[in-house]
């Protein structure tokens, strides 16, 4: 299931996140794992982030250098993963969001629903148990926006999804 917090104040929605975050904390055992939380130091917590939860953020937070396809193989890079070897994989994972033929485009080449499914694909390439998605459609019209709602309910059957969203 898709699960969204809808409102008006965004510091009351990161509010929540937080606590919602720090409550897993607060409870020994952190999500699917079997690694207690106080035994976690600061590496740790950073390895587990980086591997196991993947982000998507309201502005994208592609780098304009970049083409498509290099954008989400970055993701693989940070975690030590051969992209090369990687590569039908990173296929895979465009054609899942719909950027089939974009490969090569750099940023300033494609749409805002384009961009923010690039990110989604960054989020994604990793396969994290966790995507938490922050005004995923904050900056994009609503035919798009729906496109990236019907992309992370679908993606919602193999993954937990957190959407903060001031959208209803």
């Amino acid at each position: 299931k898709v699960r969204t917090q809808n409102g008006n104040i965004g510091y009351i929605k990161e509010k929540r996140l937080s606590n919602f975050l720090l409550w897993q904390c607060a409870y020994s055992e952190f999500w699917y794992t079997e690694v207690l939380w106080p035994d976690f130091s600061k590496k740790d917590f950073n390895t587990y982030r980086n591997t196991y939860i993947g982000f998507v953020f309201q502005e994208f937070n592609v780098l304009k250098g970049l083409s498509v396809y290099e954008n989400i193989a970055l993701s693989l890079e940070l975690q030590h993963m051969n992209v090369k070897h990687n590569h039908d994989k990173i296929q895979e994972i465009i054609d899942k969001v719909g950027l089939t033929g974009l490969e090569n485009r750099m940023m300033n080449q494609i749409s805002g629903g384009q961009r923010q499914r690039v990110a989604i694909a960054r989020a994604l390439i990793k396969n994290p148990r966790v995507i938490i998605a922050d005004e995923p459609t904050g900056n994009l019209d609503s035919k798009n926006s729906k496109m990236v709602m019907d992309l992370l309910k679908e993606l919602s059957k193999d993954h937990l999804i957190i959407v903060v969203t001031h959208s209803d």
